[in-house]
C-alpha cells in the first residue's frame, strides 16, 4: 500500500488513473538511505536524466545527491522561475520529466508560474521541494510560507508531504505516476529538511507502468456511425493530439473521412501544417476559414478541453454533432454538449476508430482540399508584402523540420505559429492557456536539454524577454546554443494597443531597454541586429553555427491583420 505518512493532494478533475489498481511494486533489496539520497536513487530509477535547481540551505543535500548518479545532469540557473520554465519545456519537447529541485519559501513561490503553466497546459513535471521539519512548523521557521503545501496544492495535480525517510521511494514514484498518467500534469513532493540527511532502511520501488485506456466499444461504434453519415465532416487537434503522439492516425482518419482539420496552438504539428486537408491554427477560429466549420456537421474534438482561449470565450459555434476524445472524463462535456464521449488515450482510440470505418465509403463526399489550397493562396497574396509575414518566411527557410520554436503571448508570436509550417508535433509551441510572459527563451533552453542536436529559438517581445533573460547565463554555462529572436518595439506593444483601441490612451507599458546586443555579450554569448528579414537567414545560420547562445534584436512593430 502506499503511504508516504503524509498529505496528499489530487486535483478531482484529474482522477483517471486509478493507483489504487496497481500495486507500488519494489526492486531489490533494502539498504540504508537518508531521505536525499532515496529521492534522487527513486527518481534515477524512474528514469530522469535531468535535474534543475538552485542549491540552497534547505536542498543541499538533494543537490547533492544527484553526484551519485552519473546519468543525471544538474542544470543550475539564476532564478528558479526560469528553471522550472526549462523543465518545462523539456518536457514539452520530449514527453520525458525533468525534475525541479528547489529550496521551499522563495524557490517554490519563484517557481509558481512555470507551474502553473505546466498545470494549464498539460504538461509532465515533478518539483521536489524542500519544507520546514514539523516540529518548526508555525513557529516562523527559515524559508517558511504560512502554508507551503496549500500553495503547492493551488497549481498541481497532485501533491504530497513525506514525514519518513522510507515512504520516500514511494511518494516518488506516485509523483512521477500521476504526472505522465492520464491527464499529465505538474507535481510536487515536499521533503523537510530533517528528513533529507536523515537515515533509515529504504527499499526502492519499480516503476509503475502509464496506462493507455481504449474507448468504450459501444460509443467508438456510435461515433463511427455519426462519421460515417456526415455530410461534412471536421477534425479539431488539441494538445493532447501531440501527447498522444497519435500524428500517423489523425492523417490516416482525416484521409479516410476526406475531412478538414484544424488545430488549437497546442496541437500545431500532429499533423503536418502543409498537409492538403489542414487548416492550420487560427484560420478557423479567428480567421476567414470560419466558413468551413459554419459548413460542418459533425466535429470530432481530439484531446481539446475547447477552454476561453481557444474558442474566443466559448464562442466559437460547434456543430450540434460533437465527438469528444479526451483522456480525462472531466474534460468531456465540461465547455461543449458532446454528442458521443470518448474517454481513452487519444492515439488508441483513434486507432479504434480507423477499425471501427473500415470500408467507410466517402466516394460521394467533395473533397475541401481543394478550396482549402485557394484560400491559403489567397491569404499569402493578401499578406505576402507585409514585413511581419516576411520574418516569418525567412525563418521557415533557416529552420530545420525538427527545430523547435518557443513562443511568448505577442502580436509577433501569433504571425509565427499562424504562418510558421510546422511538419512534426513539439515543435512549436507556448503557454497557451495561463500566458505567461517570460516563457519563450527558457523554454528554447530547455528544448536545448532535450535535444542538444536540434536548434531551439525563441521568438519573444522585448518585454517578456526582459523577464527570464537571465537563462542566458544558463545558456553559456552548458554551451547550449538556444537563439532569442527579441522583436523590440520598446513597448508591451499588444496591451499598448488594446488599451488606445479601448481608452484612447496608454500607461506603463513604454519601455526603456538595454542593448540586447551587448546583453548578450556581457553573458559571455552573442549577439546582432537585424534590421530586414532578408539578413535574418545569414543571423540565424550563423547562430546555429556557434556553441553559445545567440541574441538577434530586429527593432520591429508587427502588423496587425495576419490574414
Amino acid at each position: 500500500m502506499y503511504s508516504p505518512g503524509s498529505v496528499r493532494h489530487r486535483a478531482p478533475e484529474e482522477d483517471t488513473a486509478d493507483f489504487g489498481m496497481v500495486a507500488a511494486m519494489t526492486s531489490g533489496s533494502s539498504r540504508i538511505m537518508t531521505g536525499a539520497t532515496a529521492a534522487l536513487a527513486q527518481l534515477a530509477a524512474e528514469g530522469v536524466e535531468v535535474a534543475v535547481g538552485i542549491p540552497g540551505e534547505h536542498n543541499i543535500a538533494l543537490c547533492d545527491a544527484v553526484l551519485d548518479h552519473p546519468r543525471m545532469r544538474f542544470i543550475t540557473g539564476r532564478h528558479e522561475q526560469a528553471i522550472t520554465f526549462m523543465a518545462n519545456s523539456y518536457a514539452r519537447a520530449s514527453a520525458r520529466v525533468a525534475v525541479s529541485l528547489n529550496v521551499g519559501g522563495p524557490g517554490v513561490t519563484n517557481s509558481l508560474t512555470a507551474l502553473a503553466d505546466a498545470y494549464c497546459d498539460s504538461v509532465p513535471m515533478l518539483l521536489v521541494a524542500s519544507c520546514c521539519d514539523r516540529v518548526t512548523l508555525g513557529r516562523g521557521g527559515f524559508h517558511e510560507l504560512k502554508d507551503q503545501s496549500a500553495v503547492l496544492q493551488s497549481v498541481t495535480k497532485w501533491h504530497t508531504r513525506v514525514e519518513e525517510v522510507d515512504a520516500v521511494p514511494a511518494a516518488i514514484q506516485r509523483a512521477l505516476f500521476e504526472a505522465r498518467s492520464g491527464r499529465p500534469g505538474p507535481t510536487a513532493v515536499e521533503i523537510p529538511v530533517g528528513l533529507q540527511c536523515e537515515e533509515a532502511e529504504v527499499r526502492l520501488r519499480t516503476p509503475l507502468p502509464v496506462p493507455r485506456p481504449a474507448a468504450d466499444v459501444e460509443a467508438v461504434a456510435e461515433a463511427a456511425r455519426h462519421l460515417s453519415a456526415a455530410r461534412v465532416p471536421m477534425v479539431l487537434i488539441g494538445g493532447g493530439a501531440a501527447r498522444a503522439d497519435c500524428g500517423r492516425e489523425l492523417v490516416a482518419l482525416v484521409e479516410c473521412l476526406n475531412a478538414a482539420c484544424f488545430t488549437t496552438s497546442l496541437g500545431k504539428g500532429v499533423v503536418p501544417d502543409d498537409h492538403p486537408l489542414s487548416l492550420g491554427w487560427r484560420l478557423v477560429e479567428n480567421g476567414p476559414g470560419r466558413i468551413f466549420l459554419d459548413e460542418a456537421d459533425v466535429l470530432l474534438v481530439v484531446g481539446s478541453s475547447l477552454g476561453e482561449v481557444e474558442t474566443g470565450g466559448w464562442a466559437l459555434p460547434l456543430p450540434r454533432k460533437l465527438i469528444h476524445i479526451d483522456i480525462c472524463p472531466g474534460i468531456i462535456g465540461r465547455n461543449y454538449r458532446a454528442a458521443v464521449g470518448l474517454t481513452g488515450d487519444a492515439k488508441v482510440v483513434l486507432g479504434q476508430l480507423l477499425d471501427a470505418l473500415a470500408g467507410c465509403d466517402v466516394t460521394d463526399r467533395r473533397s475541401p482540399a481543394p478550396r482549402i489550397a485557394a484560400l491559403k493562396a489567397q491569404i499569402h497574396a493578401r499578406i505576402r508584402d507585409k514585413t511581419s509575414f516576411q520574418f516569418v518566411r525567412t525563418m521557415q527557410a533557416a529552420l530545420p523540420d525538427d527545430a523547435v520554436v518557443t513562443n511568448d503571448a505577442s502580436v509577433m508570436n501569433a504571425w509565427t505559429l499562424v504562418h510558421l509550417t510546422r511538419t512534426r508535433p513539439r515543435t512549436a509551441y507556448i503557454t497557451r492557456s495561463l500566458a505567461a510572459l517570460g516563457f519563450a527563451y527558457p523554454a528554447a533552453v530547455g528544448a536545448k536539454l532535450a535535444y542538444p542536436e536540434r536548434q531551439a529559438v525563441a521568438v519573444t517581445g522585448d518585454g517578456g524577454f526582459l523577464f527570464t533573460s537571465d537563462a542566458l547565463s544558463t545558456a553559456v554555462q552548458y554551451r547550449l546554443n538556444a537563439v532569442a529572436l527579441v522583436f523590440n518595439d520598446r513597448s508591451y506593444g499588444t496591451i499598448k494597443q488594446a488599451q488606445i483601441d479601448r481608452f484612447g490612451r496608454a500607461v506603463g507599458v513604454d519601455l526603456v531597454n538595454p542593448d540586447f546586443v551587448r546583453l548578450a555579450e556581457a553573458y559571455g554569448g552573442a549577439g546582432c541586429h537585424v534590421e530586414r528579414p532578408d539578413d535574418l537567414r545569414v543571423a540565424l545560420a550563423a547562430a546555429f553555427a556557434r556553441d553559445v547562445p545567440t541574441v538577434i534584436e530586429v527593432p520591429f512593430e508587427p502588423d496587425r491583420d495576419m490574414f
